[in-house]
């Protein structure tokens, strides 16, 4: 097995598997909350009509509860009305006009309830017609984005199996020291970022602050691990940037 920093791209090939699969796995946990959201969407859509509905329901029992009212009133009018046709004392006969008098009032009262009524309700018909258009498009838009959601989770979940597999293969490959793996482990576990930081320039590639240059010297000779002395990372310094230290000078 190579000494230990030449193990370095390897573990890099395999954090940056895994911060995919970090990544994938956000994207396919969210999903339950997204599906969430859409079908309170739907269902704030659904009380909206069904409470319009329900005013007009309202609405319609009252309208024949006055319109029974209203019939039978009259009914009593034309009974009064002939019942003072036979009666032979002013004191009946006026009792019978009063009471007459009184319901002709009321039924003056409970046509124009009556008229408010029906224009009321043909707003509200009007609105619950509307209501009911509106969620009628915004279901059938409910199930394509539902559709899409869960084509998108499918999709997600073979890119996560793939990442997962190529995840065991790099285990599998003996090119990982067991000890270097365990740390890789233990910080990955612990602090869910990647371990091994690339040097960029002359500054981590993950806390960016400025390597002393006898770091960097160490870092051409591609031998020993060295970490970061601010964020305790493993740093790894591309080939190409790396120059023969025999030619550097002393």
């Amino acid at each position: 097995m190579s000494n230990l920093y030449e193990q370095l791209p390897t573990l890099i090939e395999l954090q940056e598997t895994d911060a995919q699969i970090r990544q994938l796995q956000d994207q396919y946990d969210s999903f339950p909350t997204r599906l969430k959201k859409l079908e309170q969407q739907l269902a704030k859509q659904r009380e909206a009509q069904e409470a319009r509905g329900e005013e007009l329901g309202i609405l319609q029992k009252e309208h024949r509860s006055q319109t029974r009212a209203l019939e039978d009133n009259q009914e009593k009018i034309k009974k009064y009305q002939l019942q003072r046709l036979q009666v032979k004392t002013n004191r009946e006969y006026q009792a019978l006009e009063n009471e007459i008098s009184h319901l002709e009032d009321e039924n003056a009262f409970l046509e124009d309830s009556i008229l408010e009524l029906l224009l009321r309700m043909d707003e509200v018909q009007q609105a619950l017609q509307e209501e009911t258009e509106t969620f009628e498009k915004y279901e059938v838009a409910f199930q394509k984005k539902c559709a899409s959601l869960k084509r998108e989770a499918r999709k997600l979940h073979r890119q996560i199996e793939e990442y997962q597999e190529k995840r065991k293969a790099l285990y599998r490959s003996g090119h990982l020291d067991p000890g270097l793996l365990k740390h890789y482990d233990a910080w990955t576990t612990r602090k869910k970022t990647a371990l091994v930081a690339v040097v960029d320039g002359n500054s981590c590639g993950a806390c960016h602050i400025t390597l002393r240059p006898q770091l960097i010297n160490l870092l051409h000779h591609r031998a020993d691990l060295i970490t970061c002395a601010s964020c305790s990372r493993i740093l790894y310094l591309q080939p190409e940037q790396t120059e023969d230290p025999e030619s550097e000078p002393v």
